[in-house]
């Protein structure tokens, strides 16, 4: 597998589900909504392409259709996923064994559900990475094939076609196994004959359907896992195992997001244990790669800019992790490009006339996270008043930066000059109506814009009072930043 270095490592986990799957014939992979599941699957599947064929399915617009409908869309979801895959090869005991199905095609010209050519367009509709021209030149090929078998073999024709004239259009029921269901069923064990791999059917983003419809599309798919009564002919061909033949069966979902669903509809008092057992056979595996998010949030996803404030990342990223409903996915678009969420309008000093400080600074882009994360503006404060007395001033002091300034919005007794060299200093009037002038040699200045302040643990023992006087209003700092600054909801 390719690596790439801004991805959580999950080696680990690839290996510990490909024991779990061995030992399980019908399992639940479970992880949140946006925890990487879909990416993770995809790795599993190429890495163990040698040992299992894979049918994905994704039942999401089944929510749309009746019962009835399920039961063939799960059908030609199987069946066109086998043949788009380029090791799938119709032979003709498939063929003979499929009992003729040239004449289901000639006699079901008009059946919506399982006319295949007319039902190809809707796979690219939906997403599915199938190339439709090999599905076709097998359907067609197939065809072909029925059609002379059938000249071949007059008597076991008539035969064939008496056969399923007795199936009385059960199509779309619990007891169906119609020539497409046989078909499936023959092309799986025909493959696994010829390859000696494990058939997988995995039944993907069960999280996207409306909880109204999701057990309902469940016990759709517990019809074909659980089979007690089959058919003969059923019977003859899976010999008791589930209804295609497939080895194994992963049901993908969350697994306690589908609990409180369960019981929420259901009631408390109700057996979900024993309603999930249908589709696994042991406890779900539980994927989860929150336990990495320091790391990664560190590593790859924050700001570059603001790495020079560990203390202060450490605790963005401690809040963060507390988040319930936190996952990979609103980690990436949340941390994608601060700057660009930040309308870059420069904001006009108070007593400094005529000039302006970035919109687009560290301190800007640290309440820019607060904002998408949701994480409290007063903690983020206590924690900034608590550090600038401690183990953290200087990141403090240097983060909010040009920011400081804001601060004679709110003191008359604050004023900001400027000396020779675009020095600022600071002046404080007091009630004796002294002046006391604090520079801040820290500072750099650019036509009409101040884009550097730095006030350092220095500056503020030697200029305690004005810098104290700076610090109380920090909060209201925060509020104006908030109120100019309009944060886009995505860059």
């Amino acid at each position: 597998m390719k690596k790439d270095d801004k991805l959580i490592p999950i080696d680990a986990y690839l290996k510990d589900f490909n024991q779990y799957l061995e030992s399980n014939s019908r399992c639940i992979f479970s992880a949140k909504f946006g925890s990487g599941k879909s990416f993770f699957l995809s790795q599993f599947m190429d890495t163990q392409k040698n040992k299992y064929l894979f049918i994905p399915i994704y039942p999401i617009n089944y929510q749309v259709s009746d019962n009835k409908d399920i039961f063939e869309y799960i059908k030609r979801d199987i069946l066109i996923r086998l043949l788009s895959n380029t090791n799938v090869i119709l032979k003709d005991e498939v063929i003979k064994t499929s009992l003729l199905l040239y004449n289901y095609f000639d006699n079901n010209k008009c059946d919506t559900l399982l006319d295949i050519f007319r039902l190809i367009p809707e796979i690219n509709i939906c997403g599915v990475d199938i190339k439709i021209d090999k599905v076709s030149d097998k359907i067609r090929d197939l065809r072909t094939k029925f059609k002379k078998y059938k000249e071949k073999n007059k008597t076991e024709s008539e035969i064939s076609e008496d056969f399923l004239s007795k199936f009385e259009l059960q199509s779309g029921t619990i007891y169906e196994f119609d020539t497409i269901s046989q078909l499936i069923c023959d092309i799986i064990v025909k493959y696994k004959q010829d390859n000696e791999k494990q058939v997988v059917l995995v039944v993907e983003d069960l999280d996207r359907i409306d909880p109204n419809h999701l057990f309902r599309i469940l016990n759709v798919f517990s019809a074909h896992f659980d089979r007690y009564t089959p058919s003969y002919e059923e019977f003859s061909r899976t010999n008791w195992k589930n209804k295609f033949c497939f080895d194994k069966i992963i049901t993908v979902c969350d697994f306690e997001n589908l609990r409180r669903l369960y019981t929420h509809l259901y009631g408390p008092n109700t057996d979900f244990n024993g309603y999930i057992s249908k589709f696994t056979s042991d406890s779900p595996f539980r994927y989860s790669l929150k336990s990495d998010y320091s790391d990664y949030i560190r590593n790859h996803l924050i700001d570059k800019d603001l790495l020079k404030y560990p203390h202060l990342c450490n605790y963005l990223i401690t809040q963060i992790n507390q988040i319930p409903y936190i996952n990979l996915r609103l980690l990436r678009i949340h941390f994608m490009d601060l700057s660009a969420r930040i309308i870059d309008t420069p904001i006009p000093l108070n007593s400094l006339k005529g000039y302006s400080i970035k919109a687009i600074n560290d301190f800007t882009k640290i309440l820019v996270i607060c904002k998408l994360f949701e994480l409290s503006i007063t903690d983020l404060l206590a924690w900034m008043n608590k550090s600038i007395n401690s183990f953290a001033k200087d990141e403090v002091l240097s983060l909010v930066g040009s920011c400081w300034l804001l601060s004679d919005y709110f003191d008359a007794n604050i004023k900001m000059k400027l000396k020779p060299g675009n020095i600022i200093y600071g002046i404080y009037v007091s009630n004796d109506e002294r002046l006391n002038n604090e520079t801040f040699p820290n500072c750099e200045i650019k036509d009409s814009i101040v884009e550097k302040f730095r006030m350092s643990s220095e500056n503020w023992n030697n200029s305690a009072f004005i810098s104290g006087l700076m610090f109380k209003q920090l909060g209201n700092i925060v509020s104006l930043l908030q109120e100019i600054i309009v944060l886009r909801e995505e860059p």
